[in-house]
């Protein structure tokens, strides 16, 4: 873990995305409570491993090392009620602005839908002609 120590200069500057949620019309329930939310469109559990991942990255980007051990700690207990729990407590325990970008993790998770498909603007939709 030694490896991970990140420098101050190294930090990250997370100041973009806390406009970006900001402007999010999700309205985000606690990870620990949304975890155990019967959804027939989405399996909560299954999505809770990229999401980990994510965390993670941005911790480890951070130097968060406590934050790390609670991540981590969670997820080998295999209950995802203890995961969704660490989620919570880790950004109570951060700054604002990994905070925030956290949170976009979370309205990530909460409003997926495997299967749901996103509508192409025409500039995309223009492109993929083009190289037809």
């Amino acid at each position: 873990m030694a490896d991970n120590v990140v420098t101050e200069e190294q930090k990250p500057d997370f100041s973009e995305d806390v406009e970006a949620i900001e402007t999010c019309s999700c309205e985000l329930k606690p990870m620990a409570e949304w975890v155990k939310l019967e959804d027939p469109e989405q399996c909560h559990e299954c999505i809770l491993k990229p999401i980990a991942e994510y965390y993670l990255s941005d911790l480890t980007a951070a130097g968060a090392k406590e934050q790390i051990d609670i991540l981590n700690e969670a997820w080998e207990s295999g209950e995802p009620e203890k995961v969704g729990e660490a989620f919570d407590k880790i950004k109570e325990q951060v700054g604002p602005k990994l905070q925030e970008r956290l949170k976009t993790y979370d309205c990530f998770a909460q409003t997926y839908r495997p299967g749901e498909k996103v509508p192409e603007t025409e500039e995309a939709l223009d492109s993929n002609n083009d190289s037809v």
